[in-house]
């Protein structure tokens, strides 16, 4: 009887006539390795041809298949060692999504280098997700061809590219990936920070303009912004305004009723942190508005 080596349940050999053999729990319950990824052909001869490939190059040792991680709980496809160093190599063909992240996080906090390669039966080489903006590459089983960007290699030309190269390229989508989350990490911020404190803004605004306009703040989820402010004049000779907030970047609009869609006046980068400033550059805004619209009405 064979077992797994992470949970100690048996395992079943797996095999028929078209499919490749393979091992798999026998009973499907809790196992210790989370992140194990279904068999199909795809991945099955994928991660054997990247093996073939991977164990043959310089300064490489312990190259190894489906190893155990015991301090992150994970078996990557292939796990080996280059010039000392913890490297594991992840042949993902079943989508994932934040899964990505997570186990990317797990490799990255025990100091290991993986590089992530893609199948292609679910991955169309579009990079529009998140898992293919920062995999190294696509590896097709079928016609046996590694492409990066836009370079193609088939398997018998891979000793192309050096391990240098290849982590070198994994550092730089590391370092990507980071400044990315870094940046969400502050939109976050900033979006809380515009929620919790702009209602000052506001309440200064209304005494500021009382009785020439009211200002109303509402927040809504929206992929364009994080709220707005309507701008109610008395005077029913001025447009109402609208002014859509983002985390680093506001529009002052009015709404055309000729073509049923707002029509923008100014957009102002600014720092959304300095609220003395952002209200400081609204009332400007405001006053200006309002004297081009009785400038208009006088020219009438």
């Amino acid at each position: 009887m064979i077992l797994c080596p992470v949970c100690n349940k048996p395992y079943e050999y797996c095999h028929g006539e078209f499919k490749s053999p393979y091992f798999r729990h026998k009973e499907k319950g809790q196992c210790e390795d989370f992140y194990s990824e279904p068999e199909t052909e795809e991945h099955i001869n994928g991660k054997k041809d990247l093996f073939e490939w991977i164990k043959t190059q310089d300064g490489v040792t312990d190259a190894v298949l489906e190893g155990w991680i015991p301090e992150t709980h994970q078996r990557p496809d292939i796990m080996f060692k280059y010039k000392d160093r913890q490297c594991v190599i992840e042949y993902q063909c079943t989508p994932i999504a934040s899964e990505y992240l997570k186990r990317h996080d797990l490799y990255n906090a025990a100091g290991i280098v993986d590089i992530w390669i893609l199948g292609r039966d679910n991955y169309n080489g579009t990079r529009g997700k998140v898992i293919e903006e920062f995999a190294f590459g696509y590896y097709n089983v079928k016609n046996k061809v590694l492409s990066l960007n836009n370079i193609k290699l088939k398997i018998n030309e891979f000793n192309k590219l050096s391990l240098n190269y290849i982590i070198k390229k994994v550092g730089e989508y590391e370092a990507k990936l980071e400044n990315k989350r870094r940046k969400q990490i502050l939109k976050k911020i900033k979006t809380q920070y515009i929620i919790n404190n702009y209602y000052i803004v506001i309440k200064n605004l209304n005494n500021c303009f009382h009785g020439v306009c009211k200002f109303e703040l509402i927040h809504k989820k929206s992929s364009c912004y994080i709220s707005k402010i309507y701008c109610d004049f008395r005077d029913e000779h001025i447009d109402n305004l609208t002014i859509f907030i983002d985390y680093n970047s506001f529009d002052v609009c009015f709404y055309n009723y000729n073509s049923c869609s707002y029509q923008n006046i100014y957009t102002v980068k600014y720092d959304s942190f300095n609220l003395d400033a952002f209200q400081k550059m609204i009332i400007l805004f405001i006053n200006r508005h309002i004297n081009d619209e009785i400038t208009k009405l006088r020219g009438c």
